[in-house]
């Protein structure tokens, strides 16, 4: 895969934020990389998400500051306002919910519904059972 496409990108991207350690499942790292994918990628998710970018924000940096990293907090605040007067990322919000999921620790990830402040997503058992039932008819 070339180093330069969106998905070679997302994964690195997903890489490094769980600090490249290879203890997760591969369950779990598909999960995450999927859901990366479905996030970046989509324009009607966000079409149905009332959470709103400031929101979003705040719940990054207090996540940030219940783990005492007030550093990185501040840190995140500076990259944000730069980001905010930058034109190159288009889906702001998602790449925001995208850094506040996987910033959640994977213990708080497994009891919480994904993103759970803004969208859930349908099931993949939904999609296979779905997807027979078309395909009987």
């Amino acid at each position: 895969m070339d180093e330069n496409t969106i998905p070679a990108l997302v994964e690195k991207l997903c890489r490094s934020l769980s600090n490249g350690k290879s203890s997760e499942t591969s369950k779990e790292y598909e999960a995450k990389y999927k859901l990366a994918l479905q996030l970046l990628s989509s324009q009607q998710l966000s079409l149905h998400n009332h959470e709103t970018e400031f929101s979003i924000v705040q719940n990054i940096k207090k996540l940030l500051g219940s783990k005492e990293r007030y550093q990185d907090a501040r840190k995140f605040d500076e990259l944000y306002t730069r980001l905010t007067s930058s034109s190159i990322l288009k889906n702001r919000k998602a790449v925001l919910e995208l850094m506040y999921y996987l910033a959640q620790t994977p213990a708080s990830a497994a009891t919480e519904p994904v993103i759970r402040h803004s969208f859930t997503l349908p099931s993949l058992v939904t999609f296979t059972s779905d997807a027979r039932c078309l395909k009987n008819t």
